[in-house]
C-alpha cells in the first residue's frame, strides 16, 4: 500500500494482491540461477487488514481463493463463461 488508507471499498484488492505475489514468486523461482536463493516459504499478515480495515475473514477468503485459482490456473482457451465462476467466487467472498 503506497499510502495507508481504508481500502474496504475495493472488492477484490486482497485477491489481486495475493495473485500478484504468487505470480512474482513464481517468476523469481523460474528465473533463479544456480546461485540464487529460491523462495520456498512466505509468511504473510492479512493483506489489507490493519489500516486498510478489510475484515480478517474476508481477507482470508480472498487470499485462499487467489491461491486456489492460481494453482488450478486459467483454462488455456478461456472465455468469459469459463472465467465467470471464478469472478463470482471472488465477489461472493466479500460477504
Amino acid at each position: 500500500m503506497a499510502t495507508p488508507e481504508d481500502v474496504r471499498w475495493n472488492k477484490d484488492l486482497v485477491y489481486n494482491a495475493m495473485w500478484n505475489l504468487l505470480v512474482e514468486m513464481t517468476k523469481w523461482n523460474k528465473d533463479a540461477d544456480a546461485g540464487s536463493v529460491r523462495i520456498r516459504n512466505v509468511l504473510l499478515t492479512g493483506l489489507g487488514t490493519g489500516v486498510g480495515e478489510v475484515d480478517a475473514e474476508v481477507c482470508a477468503k480472498q487470499m485462499m481463493l487467489a491461491a486456489k485459482h492460481f494453482v488450478v490456473g486459467v483454462p488455456k482457451d478461456a472465455d468469459w463463461d469459463a472465467i465467470r465462476g471464478m469472478a463470482r467466487e471472488v465477489m461472493s467472498s466479500r460477504g
